[in-house]
Parts: C-alpha cells; sequence; structure tokens
C-alpha cells in the first residue's frame, strides 16, 4: 500500500484567519494591517445599511465597555444611577437600622423624642416599681404604711388604703357587734330578773 505525499494546501472556509472583520489586537480593518502584503489581503465587503438584525444580541449596544461610557448622555444617565444607588441604599439602610448605639438615639426624632418621654415616665414611678414586686403581706405591712415609733406617716397612699380597709372591715362586723352587743344586753337583763 502506497499513500500519496502530495502535500494539500490548507484553506479557511472564510478565507480570513479570523472571523473578525478587523485585527482583533489593533482594532483596524483587515484591509488597513494585515500580515500578508497588500495585494494579498482579503478584501472586505462595506456593510450593507439595509440588513436586518438577526438577534437581539446584534443590537448596537447603549453603553462602551472599552471607555466605560454611555454613548449618548453619558453625564445625565450616570447621575441618574448614582441618585437610584443612593435611594435604594438609604431605603435599605433605613429597614434595617432604627437605633445608633454609638450614641444611644434613635434616628427618627420623633421615635427619640417618644423613647425619652417613656423613659421620664418609667423614672417617675420607679421609686414604686421595687415596692410594687413585694408581696402583697409585706406591702400592707405597717411598716411600711407609717412609722411604728413615731407614727408619723410615709406614704400617704398607703395610709389611706390602710384606712379603708380597716374602714371596711369595721363596716362588715359592726352589724355582728351590734348583734352581740343585744344579746349580751339581754343576757344581762335576764340574769338580773332571775336574782331577784
Amino acid at each position: 500500500l502506497t499513500f500519496p505525499t502530495q502535500k494539500r494546501e490548507q484553506r479557511l472556509a472564510h478565507g480570513m484567519d479570523s472571523t473578525a472583520p478587523f485585527n482583533i489586537i489593533s482594532g483596524l480593518s483587515v484591509e488597513e494591517h494585515h500580515w500578508a502584503p497588500p495585494q494579498h489581503r482579503p478584501r472586505i465587503a462595506p456593510p450593507r445599511e439595509d440588513t436586518k438584525l438577526r438577534s437581539i444580541t446584534q443590537q448596537p449596544r447603549e453603553y462602551d465597555m472599552l471607555s466605560n461610557e454611555y454613548k449618548r448622555e453619558h453625564e445625565r444617565r450616570t447621575a441618574e444611577e448614582h441618585e437610584r444607588a443612593r435611594r435604594v441604599a438609604a431605603e435599605r439602610f433605613w429597614a434595617t437600622h432604627d437605633y445608633d448605639v454609638v450614641t444611644s438615639k434613635f434616628y427618627d426624632p420623633d421615635k427619640e423624642a417618644r423613647a425619652q418621654q417613656l423613659t421620664r415616665a418609667i423614672e417617675a414611678e420607679q421609686p414604686l416599681r421595687q415596692f410594687n414586686k413585694l408581696p402583697p403581706s409585706y406591702q400592707q405591712g405597717e411598716g411600711y404604711v407609717y412609722s411604728i415609733t413615731n407614727f408619723s406617716v410615709s406614704n400617704e397612699d398607703l395610709f389611706a388604703r390602710f384606712k379603708a380597709r380597716e374602714q371596711r372591715v369595721i363596716d362588715a362586723k359592726a352589724h355582728k357587734w351590734a348583734r352581740e352587743a343585744e344579746i349580751t344586753a339581754r343576757a344581762a337583763d335576764a340574769a338580773e330578773l332571775q336574782q331577784s
């Protein structure tokens, strides 16, 4: 068996060594910048004006990635983008941030005013907070109402409640005591009648 030793010439199907109609390094047309002598350089037909775009990827881009700028109205569009980004960042910040831990204040002045008002209210009732945590038997003990050594009232509110509770006990037992007094008086009268 013998094989042909004839060397075949290697040809590209499109006639160029690249599918790009320009030199990909210099960006110049292959008619201007090519390795071959000018008479052997590929001829590129000028693009037809009536050609339709075959896909959406062939549409002209609004943004030039090499110059890093928009092709039209670059200043206005970048200003709009910066404003939009600032607005989105502010929305995200206010969605997650409510309280500044460094200054110990709320970011919102109205919320800070309400917090200060609530703090003042808590501080006003602070003296009775610990007292209100005590069991009722301690809260109603005489030692918290008045001094048992000199009988000076130390807490007017508790003293009024203490007196009202005493009065309720007296009012509730007044009928019983009156009846007991009546029974005692009858028994004394009966005993006196028996002795006479």
